[in-house]
């Protein structure tokens, strides 16, 4: 029983020091690692530079806007400096200056705008009209919520193409409808005008039952049918609203929508 509980004892003493051990080593690399990537951060927050009116912090493939100095109203950001591609923009870091009223980023993002201190509800807008007389105009743009449903449609559209890879029969028509249906979809998301938006919403619905009611499976011409004349519903409750809004409450964008 000595014996046993002797062998037991080193069991737990050697099992205890294999543990320990591990622990120490394993803490050794995340300590020294912490330290390497302060002292670099530190060490290129320190370069700070000046190109023109503009600060900014060269890194090893990038450099990064921090300040802008200068009292022009309008700005466009450098799409490089001495050599390194600007690929971001320090989080608020445009905002103390006090003249600088419109900021152009060049190939620009979203979050790269947002980042420079954009705060408009919209971005990447833009309007082209189309029927005066009905203020119909083409008019599009994102927000947080359009980018987020752009995001989820693209990996769709992503999985959907390679899902679809050797689809048969009629391959290039196949594509050509699922093509115009991304195109519906994407369009809805980026719309800000009323019909606009019901427009690409339309553009969806003949692809949708094309889509179905070819390549399906299963009871494929009646779940065509019956999506369509769903949809179809819809659209006409939908316009009946937006003839609504726009007579009634002279509603014309999604905006003015939301401050009704």
């Amino acid at each position: 029983m000595l014996v046993l509980e002797s062998g037991g004892n080193r069991n737990e003493k050697s099992i205890a020091f294999l543990v320990a051990a591990v622990i120490g080593l394993s803490a050794l690399p995340v300590t020294a690692t912490d330290r390497s990537s302060t002292i670099s951060v530190c060490a290129a927050q320190s370069k700070t530079q000046t190109f023109g009116d503009f600060e900014y912090t060269p890194y090893t493939n990038y450099a990064e806007i921090n300040k802008y100095t200068g009292s022009e109203t309008t700005v466009e950001l450098p799409s490089e400096i001495n050599g390194l591609k600007v690929t971001k923009i320090a989080d608020f870091g445009l905002c103390n200056n006090k003249t600088l009223e419109k900021l152009i980023i060049p190939e620009g993002d979203y979050i790269g705008l947002r980042q420079a201190g954009a705060m408009e509800e919209m971005l990447f807008t833009d309007s082209i009209s189309w029927y005066a007389p009905l203020h119909i105009c083409y008019s599009i743009g994102v927000d947080g919520i359009s980018v987020a449903m752009l995001l989820l449609s693209a990996i769709i559209v992503f999985t959907g193409t390679f899902a679809s890879w050797k689809l048969q029969p009629l391959t290039k028509e196949y594509f050509l409808w699922f093509t115009l249906l991304s195109l519906g979809v994407f369009g809805f998301f980026i719309s800000t005008d009323l019909f606009t938006m019901f427009m690409f919403y339309e553009v969806a619905l003949i692809p949708m039952y094309l889509l179905i009611g070819i390549w399906g499976s299963g009871r494929k011409e009646y779940a065509a049918m019956k999506l369509t004349l769903m949809l179809m519903g819809g659209s006409a409750f939908l316009l009946i609203g937006i003839l609504g809004i726009f007579y009634g409450a002279g509603g014309e964008t999604i905006h003015q929508v939301m401050s009704l």
